[in-house]
């Protein structure tokens, strides 16, 4: 494959982790008040509070949030909507979301929902809750529908319940609240640790306001994001700030002039990139690289099949070659949880099951029992199954792909994942960079980048339909089911890592792992 080729379907990548920092912009406002369910939300009868943000990056302004708390007879409504614009090359991407949370008088929750439309493309979350905490779920993704019931953890709260306990055990110097939270975004419960600190004048868009400092940590399973806000006396947030993807992020209070006021260009893509400090040559690609990645944070890189991380005082030592990785072996049980259907991962559905059987069929009966070479099979086939290789698709899931026939790296990802899920190989999203000898004016790079890992011969190995496979270029940040609302390892570390060497494996121990 060129360099020219490569640049152009790196170009259109990392959608994966745009659509994941909007939904964690959603998370960080969890906290004390929250999404309509129209794109102009009617107002109950009873309007409490109705407050407009401004959402900036890098102190660029990329889009508006509104927050609105109110009441109908028998419940508190709290709901939020966020209208983003990202850019990716010369690409503009329109990231929406809407949150709404319904609970009654006395802090029970009722119901909850979450939209999230990305270039015309919507995910859906809609809820019921009971008083048993029993959950009655609707989905909608790809246009496909599915029921499904799950329980609501005894110790979530929502918002109201949350601002009540905030209020009660806040406000007082190194006070600590702990509750936890539910992400529809991801369909997760959070743990959030709230700290508060010292009251000082900060500065908004328009006016000063004395405000009190809060530090708020979530947690998401074994991921945490830290977050900085400052909150009135009523614990409504009035700026919220916080690292992601490299970028800072903040969201400040304004008025809807300023927030509906008209977005700035730039290029979050660009700033998530990462200089390679000299050029790699196609033998070491083909070979082993062993880089040492500056890092200063707590999160931690993945051991793979392809990919050994030592923590060091720099931050990482990794290798990366066909059999570098020493990630430990998966149970049984592992490795079926991987081969399931999941959101963005319709392997269940006949069309995908029927586009899988056909590929597979057409080799030879003794390939067609190799899961190595079924994959393979499956990645020149999602590679020109997909003739659209642009920027128009924010995020769709594999059924949409496989429908459409167009998208980035991640659309490649998605869709490779699916078919191997399909007939029984398991299969995951890996989410990192890729080297690029040429991209967008400049040599030498690595670009965010998708593709998929599957569990053959043993161990976890890449296939990437969208740049004809895997080579010693590919860094794996995080890897997951292809849900974009769970990229949180890759937030941490997108942006925040950069190369301070790069040099090649010897060959023999290339070959020894």
């Amino acid at each position: 494959m060129n360099w020219a080729n490569q640049a152009r379907l790196l170009r259109s990548c990392c959608s994966a982790f745009l659509s994941a920092a909007a939904c964690l912009l959603v998370s960080t406002m969890l906290l004390a008040q929250h999404v309509a369910s129209d794109t102009k939300p009617v107002l109950a009868p009873k309007t409490l509070t109705q407050d407009w943000y401004v959402v900036l990056f890098d102190g660029r302004k990329a889009g508006s949030l509104l927050i609105e708390r109110h009441t109908e007879a028998d419940r508190f409504i709290n709901s939020e909507i966020t209208d983003l614009e990202l850019m990716r090359g010369d690409s503009k991407i329109s990231l929406y979301t809407e949150q709404r949370f319904e609970e009654s008088l006395d802090h029970v929750p009722l119901a909850v929902s979450f939209r999230m439309r990305t270039s015309g493309l919507e995910t859906a979350l809609d809820a019921r809750i009971s008083s048993d905490r029993s959950m009655s779920i609707n989905e909608t993704i790809a246009g496909q529908k599915q029921s499904r019931t799950a329980k609501l953890d005894k110790a979530v709260l929502f918002p109201e319940a949350q601002v009540a306990k905030l209020l009660a055990n806040g406000f007082k110097p190194k006070a600590k609240v702990e509750f936890f939270a539910y992400d529809p975004s991801s369909a997760e419960t959070m743990r959030v640790e709230t700290t508060f600190l010292d009251s000082q004048m900060v500065d908004l868009i328009d006016r000063s306001e004395r405000l009190t400092e809060v530090e708020q940590t979530l947690h998401y399973g074994a991921n945490s994001i830290s977050v900085k806000s400052f909150v009135d006396a009523q614990f409504k947030p009035r700026k919220t700030a916080l690292s992601i993807m490299g970028l800072e992020l903040e969201i400040v209070a304004a008025t809807k002039a300023m927030a509906m006021a008209e977005n700035q260009s730039g290029d979050e893509f660009v700033q998530m990139m990462m200089q390679s400090p000299r050029n790699l040559s196609r033998a070491e690609l083909s070979s082993g690289l062993r880089y040492q990645l500056n890092y200063n944070g707590d999160a931690l890189m993945p051991d793979t099949g392809e990919q050994h991380v030592q923590k060091n005082s720099d931050g990482f030592l990794v290798d990366v070659c066909a059999r570098c990785g020493k990630e430990a072996k998966l149970d049984s049980a592992e490795l079926a949880r991987h081969t399931l259907p999941s959101r963005f991962l319709q392997s269940a559905h006949p069309d995908i099951l029927a586009a899988a059987k056909r590929v597979r069929d057409q080799l030879d009966k003794n390939a067609q029992v190799n899961p190595a070479a079924v994959m393979q099979a499956l990645q020149a086939f999602v590679a020109e199954h997909i003739s659209a290789k642009n920027l128009d698709v924010g995020y769709a899931s594999a059924l949409e792909v496989l429908r459409d026939r167009q998208g980035d790296c991640t659309e490649h990802a998605v869709l490779l994942a699916a078919l191997g899920r399909s007939l029984g190989i398991p299969t995951r999203v890996a989410g990192g960079y890729a080297y690029a000898g040429e991209y967008l004016g400049q040599s030498n790079t690595f670009v965010p980048h998708a593709w998929t890992q599957a569990y053959v011969d043993g161990r976890w190995r890449s296939f990437d339909a969208a740049l004809e496979g895997f080579t010693a270029g590919h860094l794996v940040i995080e890897t997951g089911d292809g849900d974009p609302a769970k990229f949180f390892g890759g937030i941490h570390l997108h942006g925040n890592i950069d190369i301070q060497s790069v040099s090649a494996l010897p060959k023999a121990q290339s070959k020894a792992r």
